[in-house]
């Protein structure tokens, strides 16, 4: 099936739900070694590697080319498990973000407690980004480990 027909087949399986495509990319930014000329006999030229270590850094985006909004991530290391936790968790932002802040907004606008239900709402996200930060710094600190 190609890919317009899948998307049709996705929006009449859902209706009364906006479909959004996200592009994604991986690419890595680094230090290589070079090679360079070495003092030797004359009428000779040798070769050496001028650095034999490699220092990078993987860049990992996903953008959707309809609104604009894009996600990241740096990562020391890239592997499947590393590519599949950043597609989920960004699907996961993209869908639930949407629907609870909706429904916050809902419950507000019917029970007139918009400022308070905002709080409870940034309050909540706060405590989400928190501690997904800390397991990523875990995450990073097993995986720079092995």
């Amino acid at each position: 099936m190609d890919l317009p027909a899948r998307l049709q087949a996705l929006r009449e399986a859902n209706p009364g739900q906006h479909l959004r495509v996200y592009f994604q990319d991986e690419s890595r930014f680094g230090q290589q070694g070079t090679t360079t000329n070495v003092w030797a006999r004359r009428g000779s030229r040798p070769t050496a590697v001028r650095q034999t270590e490699y220092q990078y850094l993987w860049v990992l985006g996903a953008v959707c080319a309809e609104t604009g909004h894009a996600e990241g991530l740096l990562s020391p290391r890239m592997n499947t498990q590393i590519v599949n936790l950043f597609q989920d968790t960004s699907l996961v932002y993209v869908i639930s973000a949407t629907d609870f802040l909706g429904a916050a907004s809902k419950l507000a606008q019917r029970d007139g407690t918009i400022t308070t239900m905002y709080v409870f709402v940034a309050a909540v996200y706060l405590v989400i980004c928190y501690a997904l930060s800390k397991l990523a710094k875990q995450l990073n600190k097993k995986l720079s480990a092995t």
